[in-house]
């Protein structure tokens, strides 16, 4: 009943609430009516009207309201008729004037009140002290519950104004980090897909080239080029599946790769015609799941440069586990990459780009260009340590 009370509209709550003052101040005043006094004729009904009846928009007009309400009560406090015993209507619109109007316009008509019903006291001749005290007590205090509410309402406004922006700083931050995510994948995605494409190029044109010399090397190069056909396929597979719920299929899917899947990464990429050297120094031990994601990631790149662009006759990877950092070395003898992809435009190179993000992310340093003596070398420091 009162969540239905309070939802109802102001202005029907606020009529019946002035229809209630009405009904109860002429009855009170027909009560205790004096015997030998002045009847309540047509105009004493009028002003008591005019005293409760603009209670029904003490909040959409609580200026008007106190306005119409305080000329009447002035009219009849001073006009000979019996006084009335409870100013329900008076007292509400002060209370409402306080509550629902400006702090400063609330203050200058609470002052004006307080002068009106001074004045009318003093009029009227036969006001005591008690009577004095009583009224400006009374309507003191409808105003101050009047003012209370209003602060107390304008403090939850200002709670709800700091829920919602908190409520959209979360969605921003929701967004932001769906954003990164797709970048991620997207990453993920371009490193799988361009190594393996790579490796199937290379085996496609070399098996083309000794189709009629060596049937056998041929049919090899194919068998290659459906192995990392289809481990490309289950990379991606697993890489997309983190876009979806951890249903009855997220228990067949692999873990993502780390560095311990680097000997089979070398394995695949010597079938593709790129002989690869592969050296562990220091001891090896468990790494952050991020930063062995990340670190198979960069040398998977940095041998699909080698294998598309360097040219090379062989390449060297090179992994030390060091006490505090992890660093990796991808060389070869060839001669780099195309100076776009070495400078990582993301027009032309996205490779490089996802590895200096990838190094980046941890605090790291990649360094990527020619080597001594020729060849070219991508080298990622780190840091294994917060």
């Amino acid at each position: 009943m009162s969540e239905r009370w309070r939802r109802a509209d102001p202005f029907v709550v606020d009529g019946l609430l002035a229809l209630f003052c009405a009904v109860v101040t002429i009855a009170t005043v027909v009560a205790v009516e004096p015997n030998d006094g002045p009847d309540l004729d047509a105009v004493g009904v009028v002003l008591l009207l005019g005293q409760t009846l603009p209670v029904a928009w003490r909040r959409r007009r609580p200026v008007l309201a106190w306005a119409v309400c305080g000329l009447a009560a002035t009219i009849w406090g001073v006009a000979e008729f019996p006084d009335t015993v409870l100013d329900l209507g008076p007292l509400i619109v002060v209370f409402s004037v306080a509550a629902h109007c400006r702090r400063r316009t609330a203050t200058v008509l609470g002052v004006a009140t307080a002068a009106v019903i001074g004045l009318a006291l003093l009029a009227a001749g036969d006001a005591s002290a008690a009577d004095v005290s009583f009224n400006f007590l009374v309507f003191g205090v409808a105003w101050a519950l009047g003012e209370n509410q209003r602060t107390r309402r304008a403090y939850t406004a200002e709670l709800e104004e700091k829920a919602a922006r908190l409520e959209r700083s979360q969605a921003e931050q929701a967004e932001r980090a769906a954003a990164q995510e797709r970048s991620r994948i997207a990453r993920e995605l371009h490193d799988v897909v361009a190594h393996h494409v790579s490796m199937m190029v290379v085996q496609a044109e070399g098996g083309a080239s000794v189709l009629e010399a060596s049937p056998e090397q041929a049919a090899q190069a194919f068998d290659a080029i459906g192995a990392a056909g289809r481990q490309a396929m289950a990379e991606m597979r697993r890489v997309l599946g983190v876009l979806r719920d951890g249903g009855d299929g997220a228990a067949g899917r692999s873990p993502q790769p780390g560095l311990e899947a680097v000997v089979e990464l070398v394995e695949g990429v010597r079938r593709a015609g790129l002989p690869v050297e592969l050296r562990v120094e220091g001891r090896p031990r468990p790494l952050p799941a991020g930063l062995d994601l990340s670190a198979y990631r960069i040398v998977q790149e940095a041998l699909t440069n080698a294998l598309r662009h360097a040219r090379a006759g062989q390449a060297t990877v090179t992994v030390l586990y060091a006490e505090e950092h992890l660093e990796l070395e991808v060389a070869d003898d060839g001669q780099g990459p195309p100076a776009d992809l070495a400078g990582g435009t993301p027009a032309n190179g996205h490779g490089l780009v996802g590895m200096r993000e990838r190094v980046a992310l941890f605090g790291g340093e990649l360094s990527v260009g020619d080597r001594e003596g020729g060849g070219f070398a991508v080298v990622a420091h780190l840091p294994t340590r917060p």
